[in-house]
């Protein structure tokens, strides 16, 4: 039992990572919401039946496949990045009634499991991901709750006033409810999908909306976190977040605006490009004379200005030209 309080609300709950007993086998809370959330999910499908053309008995088939090998994947995923947990216990990394699921890890490998499914099936891919994404959103809205009742997956010290009060290493300490953060996001991810589901322009939007908008949220709370996967001093999580978080909002931007919009669009980051590359050369320059001057060798310095000026002429060159040729397909559009 462990005590977590929300001074802001004046509230004090004793939390218990065991839901119940049967027969002396412990039933935890963690692995309920997890359960919870897949009944939800199916509830939520069944509901959907016939959208975009996919049958509920093929949602059906799909889930007990992909369920537990995104479950497995959500482990390894864990245990690589933990693996100075698991080396001295070994058989550990098959407890999972504490914790210990990363959600990236279920996503890779739930998504690879759907695409090989739909193709062995000759259903669309992106249309069965369109479907299933609300359910994910809404999993993860009810499965963070189970670290909640592990008391887990909370960020650093703060004075917010949605803190959390809990009792660490003996001490008590008011953290971010980074579960709670994220579990808020998720909801509301969730109703922005079922409203998009209902006016889907393309295959793949309601997708494309989930993975951009998650890796925003996760991108921001990861940086709350304290127990953070880490890879060589860097949050994986936060990294793959920023990277998904480009990549889809680019593909969202890009489905909804015309051609020539586009070309714009690459004149002016090209533009910006070029005004970047003259900063970075003044500071190379800058750094460059900082690094000779002690030498106080004129010539030398002089031939590494010539060429960091010449390599930044021709980059600058070479973006010119392709600005130049865009204009010209732009005035043929």
């Amino acid at each position: 039992m462990k005590e977590v309080t929300f001074p802001f609300l004046n509230l004090k709950l004793n939390v218990n990572p065991i839901m119940f007993s049967v027969f002396g086998i412990n039933i935890y809370w963690y692995a309920f919401l997890i359960v919870s959330s897949i009944v939800i999910g199916i509830i939520i499908c069944k509901k959907n039946n016939g959208r975009y053309g996919i049958c509920f008995d093929d949602i059906l088939e799909l889930m007990i496949i992909v369920l537990p090998i995104s479950i497995i994947c959500a482990r390894i995923y864990y245990v690589i990045f933990s693996l100075n947990m698991y080396i001295k216990n070994p058989i550990s990394i098959l407890n999972i009634r504490d914790g210990g699921l990363a959600i990236y890890g279920g996503i890779i490998g739930g998504a690879i499991t759907i695409i090989l499914y739909c193709k062995k099936k000759k259903i669309s891919a992106l249309d069965m991901l369109d479907y299933v994404s609300p359910c994910l959103a809404l999993g993860q809205c009810i499965g963070r709750w189970g670290n909640f009742f592990n008391v887990e997956a909370h960020g650093g010290i703060t004075k917010s006033i949605f803190r959390m009060g809990i009792i660490e290493k003996e001490n008590y300490i008011e953290v971010h409810p980074t579960f709670l953060y994220e579990s808020i996001c998720t909801f509301i991810i969730f109703l922005i999908l079922i409203i998009f589901q209902k006016k889907r322009k393309y295959k793949g939007q309601i997708t494309y909306i989930y993975l951009a908008m998650y890796s925003f949220i996760r991108a921001i709370i990861e940086g709350f976190r304290t127990d953070s996967l880490m890879f060589i001093g860097f949050r994986i999580s936060q990294i793959l977040s920023i990277i998904l978080f480009v990549v889809f909002t680019s593909i969202l931007i890009l489905k909804n605006i015309k051609m020539k919009n586009i070309m714009i669009i690459i004149v002016v980051i090209l533009l910006l490009a070029m005004l970047l590359l003259e900063m970075v050369m003044l500071k190379m320059l800058h750094i460059l004379e900082h690094l000779v001057q002690k030498k106080k060798n004129l010539v030398l310095r002089k031939m590494k200005r010539m060429i960091i000026s010449l390599l930044f002429l021709s980059l600058k060159s070479m973006i010119l030209l392709n600005i130049r040729e865009l204009l010209r397909v732009l005035k043929l559009l």
